[in-house]
C-alpha cells in the first residue's frame, strides 16, 4: 500500500472489531427491513432490481441478508426504489457494513476540507475511513 507521497506504508487500517455471526446478523436485518419496505409497497422483486439497476437475484440475495456490497450508488438507487430517504438509508447501510467507499471531492469543492478534515480526526482516532 503506498500513502500520498508513493511511498510504501505498513499501517494497515484499524477497523472495529466486529464478529463475522455479528456482521452476518446485521446483514440479515437490513435484508429483511429493505423486504418488508417493498412489501410495503406491494412491489416485487423485479420492479425494485430494475429500478436499482441490479439483477433479480442480486437483489434477492440483499434481502436474504447473504449478499452486500461497498457499492454506495447502487444503495442510494435502491433507497430511492424504495421510497426511502437516502441520507437515512445510506446511514443504515453504512452502520450494517460498517464502511463505505467515498471519493475525495474535487479541488474548489467547500466539502473537501471538511472531507479531510473528518478523514484526519478518524485516522488520529485509530478508525478506518475507506476515502
Amino acid at each position: 500500500m503506498r500513502n500520498a507521497h508513493g511511498l510504501r506504508s505498513r499501517a494497515r487500517p484499524i477497523r472495529k472489531e466486529r464478529t463475522h455471526s455479528a456482521r452476518l446478523l446485521a446483514q440479515v436485518r437490513l435484508g429483511n427491513y429493505i423486504r418488508a419496505r417493498r412489501k410495503e409497497l406491494k412491489l416485487d422483486q423485479s420492479e425494485v432490481a430494475r429500478e436499482a439497476r441490479v439483477s433479480q437475484a442480486f437483489y434477492s440475495e440483499l434481502e436474504g441478508g447473504t449478499r452486500s456490497t461497498d457499492d454506495a450508488a447502487m444503495w442510494l438507487r435502491l433507497g430511492n426504489a424504495l421510497q426511502l430517504g437516502s441520507q437515512s438509508f445510506l446511514e443504515r447501510v453504512w452502520e450494517t457494513r460498517g464502511s463505505l467507499p467515498l471519493r475525495l471531492c474535487s479541488k474548489g469543492d467547500g466539502r473537501r476540507a471538511t472531507l479531510l478534515d473528518l478523514a484526519v480526526e478518524q485516522f488520529g482516532n485509530g478508525e478506518s475511513l475507506v476515502l
